[in-house]
C-alpha cells in the first residue's frame, strides 16, 4: 500500500521535531526546512504542526537555516513568527537555495521582509 502525504508530510516534519526524527546535522536541518517550505507553498495544512518547532532555528548560526526557515514561516502564515522574523530584516548574510528551477542567491533579510509581507496580509 502506497503512504499518503499526510504519511510524507509527518515524516518530513519529524526531522524537526526534538521529540521525533530531529536532525542534528545543521545542513540536514536546512534541506528539512526546505522541504517543508516547498510543501507549504501548495498543501500548508499538512505541515501547519511544524510551526512550535521551526520558531528555535530562527535563531540559528547559520545563515541559511534562518533564511529558509522565515521563508517557511512565512508560508505557513505563522503570526506567532512575525517580531522574531523581525529581527532578521538587518541581516545581510547570504541564502543559496533551490527554488523555481533555479539556484538563488537571497540575503536572509529579503527572505524576512518576504516572510513578513505574507504574514502581514494573514
Amino acid at each position: 500500500m502506497l503512504a499518503s502525504p499526510r504519511e510524507y508530510a509527518e515524516v518530513l516534519v519529524s526531522y524537526v521535531r526534538e521529540d521525533g526524527n530531529f536532525l542534528e546535522y545543521e545542513p540536514l536541518q536546512q534541506g528539512a526546512v526546505w522541504g517543508i517550505a516547498r510543501v507549504a507553498e501548495t498543501y500548508s495544512r499538512l505541515v501547519a504542526d511544524s510551526i512550535p518547532h521551526l520558531l528555535p532555528f530562527l535563531n540559528g548560526s547559520g545563515a541559511s537555516l534562518r533564511g529558509l526557515t522565515a521563508w517557511a514561516l512565512g508560508l505557513l502564515g505563522a503570526d506567532e513568527a512575525c517580531s522574531r522574523v523581525e529581527g532578521l530584516l538587518g541581516d545581510s548574510s547570504e541564502v543559496e537555495f533551490y527554488w523555481g528551477r533555479e539556484l538563488k542567491v537571497v540575503p536572509v533579510m529579503d527572505l524576512a521582509k518576504g516572510a513578513l509581507s505574507r504574514l502581514k496580509k494573514a
